[in-house]
């Protein structure tokens, strides 16, 4: 093969010139070869865990279960505190129509529960004349006008009260509000068991006791 003439110029090389190799000539001019490429490996197996693919970690159900709890000894605290130390024992109400009974006697009051009182027969006796009952009555709301009257259980004869020192008038006594009178009433009824009648101005019947014979 018949090489070609080198190019022609005011600087050419002399005849019998012949250029080195182009691999030679760049690393004569100081730049490095690549380094060979190593042969192809497979890149390593990335090592995987399961908590890696997990969900993420929460403290809110942790807190939500001790909410709950809180709320529940709260609630049961707040209901133990307002139960009784004992268990009350049910008892009958007294009915609307029989009065209180209070420490030293009963309790009455007028139809229209305007006036009210507490009243006793503290004591009692048969004479010839007939009965005597020591009565003690205290007015919580008055005054109020009262007077006395009894008859007879067998025979049911009636008799009003005999004024008296201790209870006067002919229509009845007058007692004022937190007023308390005590004294001896009298009526002429025959020995046998009595009840006596508390009553007001009107004769309404407030009250009523018995005695025995």
């Amino acid at each position: 093969m018949t090489e070609n003439p080198p190019p022609t110029s005011a600087d050419a090389p002399p005849p019998g010139w012949t250029p080195p190799p182009l691999s030679d000539q760049r690393w004569a001019a100081g730049v490095q070869p690549p380094a060979q490429r190593a042969a192809w490996e497979p890149a390593a197996p990335v090592s995987a865990k399961v908590d890696d693919y997990a969900a993420p970690k929460t403290k809110l159900l942790p807190l939500a279960i001790v909410a709950a709890v809180l709320a529940v000894a709260l609630s049961a605290a707040f209901f133990l505190s307002r139960a009784p130390g004992a268990a009350a024992t049910p008892s009958a109400s007294p009915s609307s129509a029989q009065p209180t009974a209070t420490p030293w006697g009963l309790a009455f009051s007028t139809p229209d529960e305007q006036y009210s009182g507490q009243w006793a027969i503290l004591d009692h006796q048969w004479t010839d004349n007939g009965l005597s009952v020591l009565v003690k009555v205290e007015v919580d709301q008055g005054p109020l006008q009262l007077r006395f009257m009894a008859f007879n259980d067998a025979t049911a004869d009636a008799a009003d009260s005999y004024p008296s020192t201790d209870w006067p008038g002919d229509g009845g006594t007058i007692v004022e509000s937190g007023e308390t009178r005590q004294g001896w009433v009298q009526f002429p009824l025959q020995h046998g068991d009595s009840t006596v009648l508390l009553a007001d101005y009107y004769q309404d019947q407030l009250s009523a006791l018995s005695v025995p014979q």
